[in-house]
């Protein structure tokens, strides 16, 4: 294969052993629209990937020459996302972000093809009101206002990278679902633990006391290594935010981890693979079982606001919350409506604190 010289022709050598080999485009290629292409797949054969890989190359340069039509129109939707899904501020993204990104930019991408690429200097905002009613009608509140956002996200880009002078679906009004106010209660979290036990699922029940101990999401429950806990806490780095915390355990979490069987670096490790759980599995059983304890009502993504109340009602601050969840201070306000609910709880807690406070100027005017 060393003395076949081809452009664009690659070969890779697999963890068996076995060699295949692929056509693949420079960046400027992929952002017209050529894709990577797997050769030989038939006979494997370095001579019949070396055919197709040149007939791949006549066709390039047949666009080239401009012979034949653009694969991708420039400065189209199309043409953008390619181009954003090259830059460092899609690239940077965490993994469940760019699944989510990537689920609404080819919607994205849908609508543009059905509307025929239109430039990107030709759209208005009024489409993208219309676009946005659409989805609405089509059901789905949430999932509408996801791609909106993410529309929105792509063409400040566009502005960004001076294609366009503005952002036609900058600040739509968007309706999005409203914020779940469902929070965990200390039975709860046993009636689930308890049916986690007699389904065989133990790491089930322990992600559960870690999300609602550490107040993190599920997928940095689910990564969560042994070895980032050392002296009674965790060391982290969020991997939505990069921000890097330090969260102590409390005493009936230290308590639950040395009863925990260690069964690899992973704390949180799927029973039948012996492996650490992949989210989509461990939403299933997750549900399988919090339906089994009739709690239905309740998500995993409800226990990390579950801690935030709890340590609302233990009387935490906000910069004290902010140091466990990771937000910054100036967020944790800005999203305080969302995890930290008001309940009767807290409002006992407020009244005691005025109280006391009327005491204690009281005997300092009495003095």
């Amino acid at each position: 294969m060393s003395k076949i010289a081809v452009r664009h022709l690659i070969a890779k050598r697999q963890k068996n052993g076995a060699v295949l080999y692929y056509w693949q485009p420079s960046k400027a290629l992929r952002l017209a629209g050529f894709k990577p292409q797997r050769l030989a797949r038939a006979t494997n054969d370095p001579l019949d990937a070396a055919r197709e890989a040149e007939a791949i190359n006549r066709d390039v340069d047949r666009w080239r020459r401009g012979e034949t039509g653009p694969r991708i129109k420039n400065e189209t939707l199309p043409w953008l996302i390619r181009l954003y899904k090259s830059d460092p501020r899609y690239q940077d993204l965490s993994a469940a972000s760019k699944q989510t990104y990537g689920w609404a930019l080819r919607k994205i991408e849908d609508w543009s093809r059905r509307a025929k690429d239109p430039p990107l200097a030709s759209l208005r905002r009024r489409w993208c009101r219309e676009w946005y009613r659409a989805l609405l009608e089509q059901g789905g509140t949430a999932r509408a206002a996801l791609v909106m956002n993410v529309l929105s996200v792509l063409l400040a880009f566009a502005v960004d990278e001076e294609v366009i002078p503005a952002n036609p679906a900058a600040k739509l009004k968007i309706t999005g679902s409203k914020p779940r106010r469902a929070v965990w209660r200390p039975e709860d979290i046993e009636k689930l633990c308890t049916a986690a036990a007699k389904a065989g699922r133990p790491s089930i029940a322990l992600a559960v006391r870690l999300a609602a101990s550490l107040g993190q999401r599920e997928g940095d429950v689910l990564r969560l290594a042994w070895s980032q806990y050392r002296d009674g806490a965790f060391r982290l780095r969020q991997q939505k935010t990069g921000v890097l915390i330090e969260v102590p355990a409390s005493e009936e979490l230290r308590e639950e981890l040395a009863g925990a069987k260690r069964k690899g670096p992973v704390i949180v490790v799927n029973e039948n693979t012996g492996r650490p759980w992949n989210t989509h599995t461990f939403g299933q059983r997750f549900g399988e079982i919090r339906d089994k304890a009739g709690l239905g009502h309740l998500q995993f993504r409800d226990l990390r606001r579950t801690a935030v109340v709890w340590l609302a009602e233990a009387g935490c601050e906000v910069p004290e919350i902010s140091a466990i969840t990771g937000h910054s201070i100036d967020r944790t306000a800005a999203i305080i409506e969302v995890y930290l609910p008001r309940n009767s709880t807290m409002a006992r807690n407020a009244i005691t604190k005025l109280e006391e406070y009327k005491k204690r100027s009281k005997l300092e005017a009495d003095e």
